[in-house]
C-alpha cells in the first residue's frame, strides 16, 4: 500500500477513511466491546462487512483489546494480545463455535465435515 492511499496509516485521516464503509459504521462503539449479550448480532454484522480484513488491520495496529472487530476478539492474556476468530475459517459464512477444542474457529458444519473427514482419513491409514 503506497503512503497517501486511503487505508495507508500515512493518510490524512489517520488510515481510517475504510471506516464509513464498514457494516457496523453508525452503531456505538462502546457496542462491540465486552458486551456478551450482543456478540451473536456483533458477528452477524461482521459477516456481511466488505472492509472487515481492514478493520482487523487496524485493531492490531492499535493494540484493541476486549473488542470484537472484522470477526475476531481481540484479548490481553499473558501480557501478549490474542485474536479469536469468531468467523469459521473454512466456510467464512457462519459464526465459529467457541470453544478450547475449536481452534480453528470453524462453525459447526465444518467443524462436523472435518472430524468425519479425519476419522475416515484414520480409517484409511489402518
Amino acid at each position: 500500500m503506497a503512503e497517501g492511499e486511503p487505508d495507508s496509516p500515512a493518510s490524512p485521516d489517520g488510515g481510517r477513511a475504510w471506516w464509513s464503509r464498514a457494516a457496523c459504521a453508525g452503531h456505538d462503539p462502546e457496542w462491540w466491546s465486552d458486551d456478551w449479550t450482543k456478540r451473536a448480532e456483533a458477528i452477524s454484522i461482521c459477516l456481511t462487512c466488505p472492509v472487515a480484513q481492514q478493520c482487523v488491520r487496524d485493531a492490531t495496529l492499535h493494540g484493541d483489546t476486549g473488542v470484537i472487530r472484522g470477526g475476531m476478539l481481540f484479548e490481553q492474556r499473558r501480557g501478549q494480545l490474542q485474536t479469536i476468530p469468531l468467523i469459521c475459517g473454512s466456510c467464512g459464512g457462519e459464526p465459529a463455535v467457541s470453544s478450547r477444542n475449536n481452534r480453528a474457529g470453524l462453525c459447526q458444519r465444518c467443524r462436523r465435515y472435518a472430524r468425519r473427514r479425519a476419522q475416515r482419513d484414520f480409517q484409511e491409514a489402518s
